[in-house]
């Protein structure tokens, strides 16, 4: 069952927040031995948090759960919801989301705990672990590299680094997967320029592409059939090691040599040897759209359950924000190509609370999880060829801001995973010069305001206008209007973790990046 929000008062104009407090139900918890003066001093701060997030929740800018760890506490943790959505659709604070490429940490781990028993050699070529037969091939795995030789070609007079003087293979290593340093191309995500060789390569471009959709939906898909489909035959963007591409759908091949030298599905390896060891009991391996079995299934959050807001045709802001329509809706159908690539991640739910308890262990208490606080600065060391955005360079699943003085070697971690909707962000702050190191970590999960479609687009208000003609009903088209994705998280963000001015409206914050 679903747990009611907290009734808090808002509070005036003009408070500053730094720290938050513990929400399970009505109550939060105080850290021993904490002065009574400290004590009320959290209160004042947990009624200006809560305040804050509901000004978002009522405005109709957000719904989703927000978590808060400050110095190795979770202090926050409560649902938010607009004040008129149906208490069907009511967001509690114990609802799991799909992590979406937010599972990508989860998987990397894995495959270090299968390093550190010896059972893994991630610097190896991953063929060494590929059984051609299991993807439906007599051969080995043998990318080409797009626009060099194919494999075979002669290359002139043998060599005595080349006896046989052909071309070769072009193999990328575990750790280059990981690194996303292998050369393999966004098949999923597929974000090139219209024209680009790799579109004819994306998931979205197969001519089966819908039924394999429907078939990861409902987890009737196995990674090794979204390898031999999607990657088998596709080549390389560059060689293993000499750039770096976003593409998570290599991680395919990491979750297939986990379930092949394990003997167990990746779900099951990730219940037994991750989310059990860490203790993340609202953590769940199901399928794309389901967390799987047991009681999770009735707290997982509705999909995706957007709010509309207001259209782009807004030049000045208004007195107060527009209030929206409730999106009413349960499911959009499952037609992307972030089906399949989660059902071979292993569809990961989790709550925002259990989403920080997993970055918590991982940092802090790395040998719950079978590894070495060196194998953990090994997993947050970036590739020298690591893109950077933001100051977060990628590393291997997260990304992280370096720091040398650090005693895991980051000063930062941060990763948003994205899947039908839903956006799963999460923000770490590192203080690495105590052991184990003191986090601030805040998760934000939400299903309102991520990846809006059509924002400034001529056609979208009639568009909506139609998918909306019932009220306050179902939709019956997928309409994705408001405001521009990742605007309200970014406020949420900066004003919670980095502890900025606090105001009764805080859409200010938005109107102020229009």
């Amino acid at each position: 069952m679903q747990s009611e929000r907290p009734a808090v008062p808002r509070p005036a104009v003009g408070w500053r927040t730094v720290l938050l407090v513990l929400l399970p139900t009505s109550l939060y918890c105080q850290p021993p031995g904490t002065p009574e003066s400290q004590q009320q001093q959290l209160s004042f701060q947990l009624q200006a948090a809560n305040a804050f997030l509901r000004t978002f929740s009522d405005h109709h800018l957000f719904s989703g759960t927000v978590a808060y760890v400050k110095a190795n506490n979770l202090t926050f943790n409560a649902g938010f919801v607009a004040a008129d959505a149906a208490a069907a659709n009511a967001i509690a604070y114990t609802d799991t989301f799909p992590l979406g490429t937010g599972s990508l940490s989860y998987v990397s781990v894995a495959a270090y705990q299968l390093r550190d028993a010896t059972i893994l050699d991630i610097d190896q070529p991953v063929t060494n672990y590929l059984d051609p037969a299991d993807f439906g091939y007599a051969s080995q795995w043998c990318p080409d590299v797009y626009g060099q030789p194919h494999a075979g070609t002669p290359t002139g007079q043998p060599s005595s680094e080349n006896m046989t003087g052909m071309v070769g293979c072009t193999i990328p290593s575990v750790r280059d997967i990981l690194g996303m340093t292998a050369g393999i191309i966004d098949v999923t995500g597929c974000n090139y320029t219209a024209g680009a060789w790799q579109m004819q390569h994306c998931a979205s471009s197969q001519p089966d592409f819908a039924s394999l959709v429907q078939d990861a939906a409902q987890g009737n898909i196995t990674v090794a059939e979204l390898v031999s489909t999607f990657l088998w035959e596709a080549p390389l963007q560059a060689a293993p090691g000499e750039g770096f591409s976003f593409s998570p759908a290599g991680y395919w091949l990491v979750v297939y040599i986990v379930e092949k030298l394990t003997g167990s599905t990746m779900a099951q390896y990730l219940q037994s040897s991750i989310f059990q060891t860490a203790n993340l009991t609202s953590t769940s391996s199901g399928t794309p759209f389901s967390p799987g079995p047991g009681n999770l299934s009735d707290a997982a959050v509705a999909l995706p359950g957007f709010i509309s807001t207001f259209t782009s045709n807004i030049t000045v802001a208004p007195a107060h924000l527009p209030q929206g329509t409730y999106a009413n809706t349960t499911q959009l159908p499952p037609t992307d190509s972030e089906t399949l690539l989660v059902a071979g991640l292993g569809s990961i739910w989790a709550t925002a609370a259990d989403h920080i308890a997993w970055y918590q262990t991982l940092l802090s208490n790395p040998a719950a999880l079978n590894l070495s606080q060196p194998t953990v600065i090994e997993i947050l060391t970036p590739s020298p060829l690591a893109v950077v955005a933001d100051n977060y360079h990628f590393a291997q699943g997260v990304g992280v801001v370096p720091k040398a003085a650090s005693s895991l070697y980051v000063d930062a971690l941060a990763f948003t995973g994205r899947f039908s909707g839903i956006k799963t962000s999460l923000y770490a702050q590192v203080n690495g010069s105590s052991s184990p190191p003191m986090l601030d970590i805040l998760a934000i999960f939400t299903n309102t305001e991520p990846n809006f479609v059509g924002f400034g687009s001529p056609d979208v208000t009639e568009e909506c206008a139609v998918a909306y003609s019932d009220g306050r009903g179902n939709m019956q088209v997928p309409c994705r209007i408001g405001y521009e994705g990742g605007k309200v998280t970014n406020a949420i963000q900066q004003t919670l973790l980095a502890g900025l001015e606090m105001t009764d409206d805080p859409t200010a914050i938005l109107y102020s990046e229009l």
